[in-house]
């Protein structure tokens, strides 16, 4: 019987919390109780109202409750309507109007706008490609090869694109609703990082021109599909944004994620649409794609990969955000203005097998990917993290060191639950001799293991950041007292060096950041051990980093005074590879008129 089991075997059952759990409910017990007795001195102190839990901070924003159909519609009830609604533009696409605007109250009646239809905007497209003679044709070998490496790569970390429907439209149905020239063109560019083939190349010498043909082509695409964006044009925009990032383009990159961020939110992405579907104005698939492509640009607007080091081991966990710590700017997207649900487990990307040549030849395959599982991991992440970060980092605040200190141990212990809590199939293996899925270790942001069994030349751009701001806690570190401390620093910071050294062959922003910690080792003046471990010489670099950017300045504010952007003959006249005379004879002014004169325009030649 079960009263009879010894009382022994029962306790075994009962998993103990870890050391790191208990020390973080401690730290944050002692901040507690500090606060409570701060309270108590100062009896004028009003409490505050209870905080809410973590869910309760994701709750729908825009209403208490769906808006029933019904043939009555009320017109109070429409008027206090706060979920919004979708509607139909003359451009056959879907938009979103929240209810706040005047135009949520047209519950079926297409809104009125110029917007051309996105047909003619990619037939117009098409056109200029042409004449500028830009259009990049890829074999099918090569195209598939593009495709295996985002496929491995890419979007198994940052999930945009679902595989089984692109495909399928890409080869069979080709209706452009999850497939189009604009989306294909933006996944090959950034495949191409990935990729050592010459033939990707602009300068078969420069890896950096990688995929240039290729992004040039998409970029062109976008600026006319951008007048009627689709789901499509919010992932090639996202994905285009990362591929600027990954040549050293950051403000370029930045713009274009704020933009796929704001086409999102113009589609209504950012809300649960589960009620649209039901009411027939999109299909099942079609929200299931929305909800993945929302989420995407979420993990890219806050996006992987943070830090919190622990010793000498170069375990990296949890991530802080590639645009909004990596560059220090706001993050566009709020946590209160969203009620999308989480991506499905049961999509077909969470069962699907992932496979790869291992760096010693051998193959390395997985019968599961988890694909869905590590995305959702990491938006939770996000989510326990975000608001402590943007209230601690956020201009004009005024909190004291008391408050700060809350908003840390609070969040500390929620990371730390967060970890404990992970699935099995997202925790890493027991055996560092057994690898572990690629996008697992990017949960987890461990460089030795995954440079040991996939190398770091396919690893994606959002683990630089993660390096770069390990290293600047490392270097610090180098000039500790404590001789152990320093040393384990100074190997791991060596490690470190050479993990963005070999991320640069493909993400330029890897270069970068090294520069950068060079450049902080000579103004910290750290020991000639910390400048052997990021692979320079104290003596050798005490001048030439500050002169080699002072000359980089000067060399740039030559260029600007010297030549205009706008002369067609200037050798600097434009920054996009695009020639300014093609085979049919159109020259530069020719190309401004295909781009910004339209047909039938009065003024225009007979």
């Amino acid at each position: 019987m079960a009263n009879d089991l010894p009382a022994q075997r029962v306790i075994q059952l009962v998993r103990p919390p870890s050391k790191r759990y208990v020390e973080a409910l401690q730290e944050r017990i002692r901040t507690l109780e500090a606060q409570i007795e701060r309270f108590q001195n100062n009896p004028g102190t009003q409490d505050r109202p209870p905080s809410s839990s973590i869910e309760d901070n994701y709750s729908n924003s825009e209403g208490d409750s769906l808006p029933e159909d019904s043939s009555y519609r009320s017109p109070i009830k429409d008027i206090s309507d706060r979920l919004g609604a979708l509607n139909i533009g003359e451009d056959g696409q879907i938009h979103y109007f929240g209810s706040r605007s005047n135009f949520s109250l047209l519950k079926n009646s297409p809104v009125a706008s110029s917007t051309v239809s996105s047909r003619d905007l990619q037939k117009q497209a098409a056109d200029t490609l042409d004449q500028l003679n830009l259009r990049v044709e890829v074999s099918e070998e090569l195209r598939n090869h593009l495709l295996d490496l985002f496929w491995g790569w890419q979007n198994t970390w940052q999930y945009l694109v679902v595989k089984e429907l692109f495909l399928e439209d890409l080869y069979i149905t080709h209706s452009g609703r999850y497939a189009s020239p604009l989306l294909l063109s933006a996944v090959l560019a950034l495949a191409a990082r990935y990729s050592d083939r010459i033939e990707l190349r602009t300068d078969p010498l420069d890896q950096n021109t990688a995929g240039n043909a290729l992004a040039e082509q998409a970029k062109m695409i976008l600026f006319y599909e951008s007048q009627a964006p689709k789901v499509t044009t919010v992932q090639a925009t996202a994905l285009l944004g990362l591929r600027e990032i990954a040549t050293d383009k950051e403000a370029l990159g930045w713009m274009y994620c704020g933009m796929a961020a704001r086409m999102a939110f113009n589609l209504g992405l950012h809300l649960d649409r589960s009620h649209w579907v039901d009411t027939g104005h999109i299909t099942k698939d079609e929200a299931e794609v929305g909800t993945i492509v929302w989420w995407g640009c979420y993990v890219l607007d806050k996006s992987a990969s943070s830090s919190s080091f622990t010793g000498g081991g170069l375990q990296l966990t949890w991530p802080l955000r590639l645009f909004n710590i990596g560059l220090g700017r706001p993050s566009t997207i709020q946590e209160h203005e969203i009620s999308a649900k989480l991506p499905s487990m049961e999509h077909g990307a969470e069962y699907e097998s992932w496979h790869s040549e291992s760096p010693i030849g051998e193959p390395i395959v997985f019968p599961r990917s988890h694909q869905v599982s590590n995305v959702r991991a990491t938006v939770q992440l996000f989510r326990v993290t975000s608001s402590a970060l943007d209230e601690i980092y956020r201009p004009g605040s005024q909190h004291f060191k008391s408050r700060i200190m809350e908003l840390v141990t609070k969040t500390h212990v929620n990371i730390i639950e967060f970890q404990i809590n992970l699935p099995s199939c997202l925790r890493l293996s027991p055996s560092p001799l057994a690898p572990t899925l690629p996008h697992i270790y990017l949960l987890h942001n461990i460089f030795k293991l995954y440079s040991k069994h996939y190398t770091l030349r396919r690893i994606p751009i959002s683990a630089i950041h993660c390096a770069f701001t390990a290293s600047i806690i490392l270097l610090l570190e180098t000039t500790s007292t404590d001789y152990k401390d320093r040393d384990r620093a100074i190997a791991s910071l060596k490690v470190l060096a050479e993990a963005l050294t070999d991320m640069s062959a493909a993400w330029a922003w890897s270069q970068r950041a090294l520069l950068a910690i060079r450049q902080l080792a000579r103004e910290w003046s750290v020991s000639e051990d910390a400048f052997s471990a990021l692979g320079i010489s104290k003596r050798e670099d005490s001048q030439v980093t500050g002169d080699s950017i002072i000359g980089t300045i000067q060399a740039l504010d030559e260029n600007e005074a010297s030549s205009s952007l706008w002369v067609a003959e200037g050798p600097h006249c434009f920054d996009m590879d695009i020639p300014f005379m093609t085979s049919d004879g159109l020259d530069y002014q020719g190309w401004i008129g295909t781009l910004f004169t339209e047909p039938g325009y009065p003024g225009d030649a007979a």
